[in-house]
């Protein structure tokens, strides 16, 4: 990101199998980031989030 090039990917990969940018990483893979949403990576016994939600959830994995 501090070179101007938030698109290039990443040296290493994320998760030990996804290729990413530093940009990516940064809106989805921090806690806080637009993504953190629902503590889907935490993956908790509870799932206390869902039940504030009264719209339909679209949700798609990437493989």
């Amino acid at each position: 990101m501090n070179n101007g090039e938030p698109t290039k990917l990443l040296s290493h990969l994320h998760d030990g199998w996804l290729e990413t940018s530093s940009q990516t990483y940064l809106e989805r893979c921090l806690e806080g980031c637009e993504a953190d949403n629902l503590p889907i990576l935490e993956n908790p016994d509870t799932f206390a989030a869902l039940s504030t939600l009264r719209i339909p959830i679209f949700a798609f994995m990437e493989t």
